[in-house]
């Protein structure tokens, strides 16, 4: 009878479960999948083409810690995620042609961490660009590269960053390769120069077409969550001071989040007697702002006619000599603990957080 160690079977135990032997599929396509695009690997230049990674288990599956947001990509991103296009072959039996070979990091959301798949961007139109790449490049720097031999068909292939992906952004063992052929046969200097120019304009218009997009899949995931148990507080009748009231605060939030219309003003339970409590500094033993003891959650209905919810405090800030600014709302997360409702990501991005879809119908 075989025998085998526990340490080699906890070795192959470990292989098997963060995938390191699995090869996931790269296609590629002249429309985006997740507008009904099909696998295709032969195009045109100066076409639109646009590729897919199919996992064999959720994205996040691959991840370390994956609900941590890392501090390599901006607001309303959790990681990136690295691509490059490559003529070394030394791991396959196939000559590429040589190309610009260079890394391309994709921002993922924590809703793309979800997915079995990962959609890119390779070359886009204006219109249907949605992937977000860091900084200024995106892959039109290789594939509409002047430089690149034209005049015929050339292969090509796109493949996992995998050692740039653990290292950066703890994504383990996902590995992928796709080859596609573009036909440079009319190709010009000139054609190569307007394709190139015409994706980068694509690339700068990705961040606000994902946002879009993103806005719509929330509103999708919002319907199936209940109604945010922020809102079924006690009774707590909120601040006493006049200048604190009710309407002054449903007017400070009309401004801060762009809305005219405020739903559900709630508040929490009391953290003290009083409207607010000095806060003081540890080490100086000098007031740092006065904060409400008032905590308080509300909605609105966004310009688009969609529901969000979000939390606030009061606060003022100190400005010397023991007077205190003007009274403004400090953000403050709604969340209590439930299902994870879709966070809105435009207001994240301009600095406004803590502000979540839901589903305004089942507001009562």
């Amino acid at each position: 009878m075989l025998k085998i160690s526990g340490k080699v079977v906890l070795l192959f135990s470990f292989v098997i479960q963060m995938g390191l032997s699995a090869q996931n599929k790269m296609m590629f396509s002249s429309k985006p999948f997740a507008m009904g695009g099909t696998e295709q690997s032969e195009f045109k230049a100066n076409t639109p083409i646009y590729g897919r990674i199919v996992l064999d288990k959720p994205l996040k599956q691959y991840c370390k810690n994956p609900s941590k947001k890392y501090d390599n990509v901006p607001n309303g991103y959790a990681r990136k995620f690295c691509i490059k296009p490559t003529d070394r072959n030394e791991e396959y039996e196939v000559a590429f042609d040589a190309i610009f070979s260079t890394n391309y990091n994709i921002q993922l959301t924590f809703a793309d961490l979800e997915k079995s798949y990962i959609d890119f961007d390779v070359m886009p139109s204006n219109e249907e660009a949605t992937t977000v790449y860091e900084d200024w490049e995106a892959p039109f720097m290789s594939f509409a590269n002047a430089d690149l031999e034209l005049g015929k068909k050339s292969h090509f292939a796109i493949q996992v960053y995998t050692e740039y992906n653990e290292s950066n952004s703890d994504i383990i063992g996902l590995k992928s390769r796709g080859d596609l052929y573009i036909d440079y046969t009319n190709s010009t200097s000139e054609s190569q120069e307007n394709w190139y120019n015409q994706c980068k304009k694509a690339k700068e218009l990705a961040s606000s077409n994902a946002l879009k997009n993103v806005g719509k899949t929330a509103l999708q995931d919002a319907s199936k969550l209940p109604l945010p148990s922020c809102f079924s507080k006690g009774t707590n009748p909120g601040y006493k001071s006049p200048e604190n009231s009710v309407a002054k605060i449903t007017a400070m939030i009309k401004q801060k989040y762009g809305v005219t219309e405020v739903l559900k003003l709630t508040f929490d339970k009391p953290d003290g007697v009083e409207d607010f409590r000095t806060l003081v500094d540890a080490n100086t033993n000098v007031p740092s702002a006065k904060i409400g003891n008032h905590v308080f959650y509300f909605a609105f209905k966004d310009k688009d006619g969609s529901y969000r919810f979000s939390g606030g405090v009061l606060k003022k800030d100190h400005v010397g000599y023991g007077k205190f600014g003007e009274t403004y709302i400090q953000d403050y997360s709604p969340i209590q603990g439930e299902e994870k409702y879709p966070k809105d990501i435009i207001r994240d991005a301009n600095g406004i957080y803590n502000v979540f879809v839901f589903d305004g119908s089942k507001l009562k």
